[in-house]
């Protein structure tokens, strides 16, 4: 891991392809990126290069910023989160499992490095492959104890709520977000969702 943070941090891709290669991380590498966005990067490129092969290289080097991007959000690095991350790499997600940057961030209680994604066009309504939400996750990574010693803990839920997150969406096992605070005994989530309307 202290290897790849130093490629990660000197932004040097073809070490950290080595590392990753060698089984640094292995379950997170797998990243995929919409057609959409390969597009863009190839259309804002070419308006910069005309070399095939420089246009090839640089795309892959968006790519690798992309997988250390991913990352940076999981340790909270929000410093080198901010220096990685690029238009068209915010809605990244996981190929093995649907999660979006933000989910990541939000499931390990990063509320800083969440906003700051949520900040660059993050998607407050993507969803995993089984359908959980940013919200759902957000739930999960909030620490209830540092919830009743300091309430601004539980602001990631007002951020997400306000930029439109559905409160009542369900997943593929019919679960919603209050019935996952309700699981966690999260009285204030509760209060929060159903003053919002959530079922």
């Amino acid at each position: 891991d202290l290897v790849l943070l130093e490629s990660c941090g000197k932004r040097h891709y073809k070490g950290f392809e080595n590392v990753v290669r060698r089984g640094a991380d292995r379950k997170r590498e797998s990243l995929k990126l919409d057609e959409n966005t390969l597009k863009k990067w190839k259309e804002e490129i070419n308006e910069q290069l005309e070399d095939e092969t420089q246009v090839n290289e640089e795309i892959e080097k968006r790519k690798v910023d992309s997988r250390i991007l991913q990352q940076l959000v999981l340790r909270g690095d929000i410093e080198r989160v901010k220096k990685v991350i690029k238009e068209g790499n915010v809605n990244t997600t996981n190929a093995k499992n649907g999660k979006t940057l933000l989910i990541y961030a939000v499931e390990n209680g990063n509320t800083e490095v969440a906003q700051y994604l949520i900040s660059k066009g993050a998607d407050v309504k993507a969803r995993d492959e089984e359908g959980k939400t940013v919200l759902m996750y957000a739930l999960k990574g909030i620490n209830e104890e540092e919830l009743s010693l300091e309430k601004g803990e539980q602001n990631i839920i007002d951020v997400l709520i306000k930029e439109g997150v559905e409160v009542n969406a369900e997943d593929k096992y019919k679960t919603t977000a209050l019935m996952i605070a309700a699981l966690y005994g999260q009285e204030e989530s509760i209060k929060k969702l159903i003053k919002h309307k959530a079922k």
